[in-house]
């Protein structure tokens, strides 16, 4: 399998983390802080900062040990094994299109506030398709872009905070406390954004030279170097204009360069801001395909995502999956940048908190395994940070009164179960076996009641010529429907299956009295020995082929010469689909590659497309 190629260094690594992680939060955050809690803000950024800063430590732990692509999802995998993981993945895949369909409202806010929906549109997706085709040509390229964009992050937040500290009024300051100290909790969970972010430096593991080294130093330095421009940016702010005047600006850094240079040159200033803002966007842009890398390559997503470009070591198929998700989800959101924090925020605790939770499952089951960074407090810290995120949570849902969001937060998560069981009924032939064990009567009901009736069974029959005389095989069983049919037609059936559960469904349904039929579980695919077989009959079983060449191929050889192989698959709401089967040429190509000939496909239906392939041996 072609690798993904070591292009990024330490410094390169900084920038690119910088810029990641302080996202539209610096240029927007100290205003929303004050509306909630006035001057005494600062001291939510302050402790914000420290958590910040431990949490940095867990993620730099982590990373040392597991420097590779899926980041968040590799840690999850290594604690808590594949299911749990693939959640993580899943929120992690949604934080990154909600994180970059924001990070294009602001910037778009701040280039072009007066601009029509249709023009911001096209300036957006402009970004988005120039960001990605850099990001396709190789991470060389696409890290020497966003080290430009975190340079120019930067640049502004000094410039303001720097030239800021000469025009502060301490009166500005008073009264210290104009809401109750409980808001600067309050105040910390909005401002939090600002700093979430590690993860997508940790996508990038296996790009960087010496990552279980240079990972771990990065995480924290820039963690440090963001606590400070936070900190030191608010202070200025709230300094230099009012706390009230302040909370209700829309672009506040323009409000504050205003007071600071002018209106010209704050203008200009609005320009420049844009700048760092779509930056991040592009820095989230070219770490998130790795994360679908890392999990189809485990065989939880997309096979397809794991290819690498062979030209430019890119992981092309992911790119473009990430580039119709962002410009889907940046049409959504124009206008909405509160609403898509407030949906980011619950996913992005929930993910955290995950996280922390590997930490002390790894220090205690794991106690010996290398760190080449070992965090501070390693089971006490992680679980005092879960508690101060459900607390904050907590918090958030008493005091903003919506609910609606975190439901619906809650129902992104769950909406990644199905796309699992989608895919592992690709991927995963033990998946596939205790699937079917757990869910068959409901399968059965939907699929070989509801689907596919007694006529559609008969066709499939027909097609396979079946003498009396005949040796059959029905392979993928499932319940018996065909089964018992065959039995009355044929010399003997043997009923095969991948899964027990259906296989005692069959006998309970056929009864053990009925002697021409042998029931035989497959635990690997078609384990029969060469022209075993007159004739061979699959209902559905063919969509659930790991891989279809080689199981083919296997049936090909148990089919006596002159045999006939007939199957029939359905296109239907919830049944898998290998993408050879769209195309009839393909599903020719398919089985000519396994061997067979006079291939003939049929397809009938609508809502439901049958698709009828017989073959000969």
């Amino acid at each position: 399998m072609a690798q993904l190629k070591k292009d990024i260094g330490f410094k390169t690594l900084l920038l690119l983390t910088i810029n990641a992680i302080l996202g539209t939060g610096i240029f927007f955050l100290p205003a929303l802080g004050a509306l909630h809690s006035g001057p005494a803000s600062i001291l939510s950024w302050i402790i914000m900062s420290i958590v910040a800063i431990f949490i940095s430590f867990y993620f730099a732990e982590l990373v040392s040990m597991f420097p590779k692509a899926g980041g968040t999802y590799e840690f999850v995998k290594q604690s808590f094994g594949e299911v749990p993981s693939f959640l993580i993945g899943w929120i992690s895949w949604v934080i990154a299109n909600i994180t970059t369909a924001m990070l294009i409202v602001g910037a778009v806010y701040y280039l072009l506030p007066g601009a029509s929906f249709l023009v911001s549109l096209l300036v957006s997706v402009f970004f988005i398709l120039l960001f990605n085709f850099i990001n396709y040509r190789g991470i060389k390229q696409s890290s020497k872009m966003v080290m430009l964009f975190g340079i120019s992050t930067i640049s502004v937040v000094l410039l303001l905070s720097i030239s800021g500290l000469f025009f502060i009024k301490t009166s500005n300051y008073t009264p210290f406390f104009v809401f109750p100290a409980s808001t600067i909790f309050l105040t910390i969970f909005f401002i939090a954004e600002t700093y979430f972010g590690w993860e997508t430096t940790t996508f990038l593991a296996e790009e960087v030279k010496d990552a279980k080294r240079i990972l771990p130093k990065t995480l924290i330095v820039a963690t440090v170097i963001i606590s400070i421009l936070a900190i030191l940016l608010t202070v200025v702010s709230l300094g230099v204009i009012n706390w009230s005047t302040f909370s209700l600006e829309k672009a506040p850094l323009v409000s504050l360069a205003a007071v600071i240079f002018g209106n010209d040159i704050a203008k200009i200033l609005s320009v420049i801001i844009f700048i760092p803002i779509i930056g991040t966007a592009a820095g989230w842009i070219v770490s998130s395909p790795r994360l679908l890398f890392a999990m189809a390559r485990d065989n939880v997503f997309i096979s397809d995502v794991k290819k690498i470009h062979p030209k430019y070591g890119t992981p092309h198929i992911a790119i473009l999956l990430q580039t119709i998700m962002t410009i889907l989800l940046t049409l959504v959101a124009f206008g909405n940048y509160t609403y898509l924090l407030s949906l980011l925020l619950p996913l992005v605790l929930i993910m955290y908190s995950v996280v922390l939770a590997s930490v002390i499952k790894l220090r205690i089951t794991k106690p010996k395994l290398k760190r080449y960074f070992r965090a501070p407090f390693g089971i006490i810290g992680p679980a005092s940070l879960i508690v101060f995120f459900i607390y904050l949570s907590i918090l958030w849902l008493q005091e903003s009164n919506i609910i609606d969001i975190f439901l619906f937060a809650i129902g992104l998560i769950l909406l990644g179960i199905p796309a699992y069981i989608i895919i592992k009924l690709q991927t995963d032939r033990k998946f596939i076996e205790k699937f079917f064990d757990r869910i068959g009567p409901i399968y059965n009901f939907y699929v070989l009641k509801l689907l596919i009736r007694s006529k559609h069974r008969n066709e499939a029959i027909e097609h396979a010529n079946i003498d009396f005389n005949d040796i059959v095989l029905d392979y993928g069983c499932a319940s018996g429907a065909l089964t018992k049919k065959l039995s009355s037609i044929a010399k003997h059936v043997i009923a095969a299956d991948i899964s027990q559960g259906q296989l005692k469904r069959a006998i309970k349904k056929l009864k053990y009295n009925t002697p021409n039929i042998t029931y035989i579980k497959t635990s690997r695919a078609a384990p029969f020995k060469r022209n075993m077989f007159d004739k061979i009959i699959s209902i559905i079983a063919l969509s659930y082929f790991i891989n279809p060449r080689k199981e083919l191929r296997k049936l090909y050889i148990c089919l006596n010469p002159g045999g006939i192989a007939s199957f029939l698959t359905i296109i239907a709401p919830t049944i898998t689909t290998h993408p050879f089967l769209k195309h009839d040429n393909e599903i020719k190509t398919v089985f000519k590659e396994a061997g067979f000939r006079d291939i003939i496909v049929e397809r009938k239906g609508r809502f439901v497309k049958y698709i009828y392939i017989t073959a000969k041996k």
